[in-house]
């Protein structure tokens, strides 16, 4: 009865809200709506039925999924608002659901659930199901914390080793783990509540015996506590001798930027510090102490020069070890790298009159260089610039439709010298210009915060370019730069508005050069705080027959 009397309130509420047009009806179209809303009635959906878990069922997994059958028996289709909780009278917890499964999420031991479906058909009939209920399962302790690595008793074990072992819980629930370790029989606690089921205790000492165990803790408080277990850590042993040098030994033309390398080590894997001995004589001085790493930049070098070098590894705990001398011969200077990859190509056409020119150079020795710029429109073009360090050059004052050669000449800071080839090309009758301004922005004028809508606008280019767009939605938002699209083809995209208000949405186009249009004119949009406008969108939403209705008989309303 309560409901019948919601729908006749909601349906009054809609022919309030189209009064002017409801009365302009004539007695005969009163007729067609009484005959329409008589034809328009059919049954309401089945009640939810067949749950699982069953009623009253126990010992129910946490992250069980819960089921019914419901339907219509008209064959309309049915949505579910989903009642669930520990109270016998459950609270709603999903409105206008469309599927017949619900997962609550992970659910607490031992504690009886509540719950019941109320389905809704799409034409307005509803029916409220039972409330039905079970039990979940109780909890039980972790595992024993078990199988350790390194094994108990385990003998000659590495002093960085990371201890690990396997755990769990039957339940699935969530464990974590207090670590004991020390090098006594009851060693103490050094670490709570790790998740992890694995522990690096750092380098330890050589040939000590280390004690350890695991007490494992669930999230509901439930704990088990594990053996003790020991092992015993491996004598010392000196670093590895210093080998594989880089340059090999005795290797010629080397670069003169050379980075030393070496491989080296501890096959205890302890902390190793090297000394680096280098120079010009067969016996190296001392260069560098304590270094931590295998390498070593000795500076820029001088060229077709024999450099000697050995490498000394000390550990930790004292232990030395000393390589070989090493040597190696450097090059001579090399000249810089020929200038290429030209911008524009060689040979193009079409070349805009405010092109900038760029290549590609540098040089073997990383020597530092500069390039000097051949340009004009004879074949033996002048020199223009000089001693530039950067790798582009913007000619000024270009005409159209006229061909240019150029070329780079390359000086690294010996003297050596290389040139490019002489390129050229050939300007363009055109200037760029940017695109149009776009269209102003079609799509709906009004709406609600919380829904997408969509705009569209097109432009073109003059220059036949491909166009990127970009949107203002007057948020504190843009679209960025979307695209490209072929000059002329629109774009359409779409955007959510988060509050109400009256927002100027706009749109810039600019070209693959950079080219920026002007914004287009705005599109208002408005977003209505209007609760009678709200409320009759929601009427409709609820009741979807009423709209059909409506369209048909008094299509004025849409007009709100």
């Amino acid at each position: 009865m309560k409901k019948i009397t919601l729908s006749i309130i909601s349906i009054l509420l809609v022919l309030l809200l189209c009064a002017p047009q409801f009365y302009a009806t004539s007695v005969d179209r009163t007729e067609r709506i009484s005959m329409n809303w008589t034809t328009s009635m059919n049954s309401p959906p089945y009640p939810a039925s067949n749950p699982i878990p069953a009623n009253n069922a126990v010992d129910i997994e946490l992250n069980v999924t819960i089921s019914w059958i419901g339907g219509d028996p008209d064959g309309d289709p049915v949505s579910y608002n989903v009642f669930f909780g520990t109270s016998p009278n459950p609270p709603n917890v999903e409105v206008v659901y469309r599927s017949n499964t619900y997962n609550p999420g992970p659910l607490q031991y031992d504690t009886r659930y509540y719950w019941k479906i109320d389905t809704y058909a799409d034409n307005g009939g509803a029916t409220t199901g039972p409330v039905w209920s079970f039990t979940t399962k109780d909890d039980t302790p972790p595992y024993t914390p078990n199988t350790p690595f390194p094994m108990n008793n385990a003998l000659d074990i590495e002093r960085n080793i990371t201890l690990s072992w396997i755990g769990g819980d039957p339940d699935g629930d969530q464990v974590t783990y207090d670590i004991y370790f020390g090098t006594n029989t009851n060693p103490p606690i050094i670490i709570m509540d790790q998740n992890d089921t694995e522990y690096n205790p750092t380098i330890l000492e050589y040939n000590t015996n280390y004690y350890w165990k695991i007490d494992a803790t669930d999230d509901y408080g439930y704990t088990t506590a594990g053996p003790v277990w020991s092992f015993t850590t491996k004598d010392d042993t000196p670093p590895n001798i210093p080998s594989d040098p880089i340059p090999d030994d005795n290797s010629m033309d080397i670069p003169i930027d050379i980075t030393l390398i070496w491989s080296g080590g501890d096959p205890d894997n302890d902390t190793v510090t090297y000394d680096l001995y280098f120079g010009t004589d067969p016996t190296p001085d001392l260069e560098v102490e304590d270094l931590n790493v295998t390498s070593y930049d000795p500076g820029r070098l001088d060229f077709v020069t024999t450099y000697y070098w050995k490498i000394e590894a000390t550990d930790d705990y004292g232990y030395t070890s000393t390589g070989p001398v090493w040597s190696f011969t450097t090059r001579e200077n090399a000249a810089p790298y020929i200038p290429n990859n030209p911008i524009p190509e060689n040979g193009s056409t079409n070349v805009y009159i405010d092109a900038v020119l760029s290549w590609q150079g540098g040089d073997p020795d990383n020597d530092t260089i500069t390039y000097d710029v051949y340009f004009g429109i004879a074949e033996n073009p002048p020199k223009v610039i000089s001693n530039i360090s950067t790798t582009s050059y913007e000619p000024s004052n270009m005409n159209t439709t006229t061909k240019y050669y150029w070329k780079i000449v390359a000086w690294d800071d010996h003297g050596h010298t290389v040139s490019s080839p002489l390129w050229n090309f050939k300007t363009s009758i055109y200037t760029n210009s940017p695109p149009e301004k776009p269209s102003r922005p079609t799509g709906p004028t009004s709406g609600r915060p919380g829904i997408s809508y969509t705009y569209s606008s097109s432009t073109t280019d003059s220059n036949g370019e491909p166009i990127f767009y970009k949107f203002d939605w007057d948020d504190g938002t843009e679209s960025g730069w979307l695209g490209p699209y072929n000059s002329g083809q629109g774009i359409t995209t779409s955007h959510i508005w988060d509050s109400t208000g009256n927002y100027a949405v706009k749109v810039k186009a600019k070209d693959i050069y950079g080219g920026e249009s002007f914004w287009s004119d705005p599109l208002t949009i408005s977003m209505p705080k209007n609760k009678a406008f709200d409320l009759f969108h929601y009427i409709l939403e609820r009741y979807p027959f009423l709209e059909i209705y409506l369209k048909f008989s008094i299509p004025q309303c849409f007009s709100l």
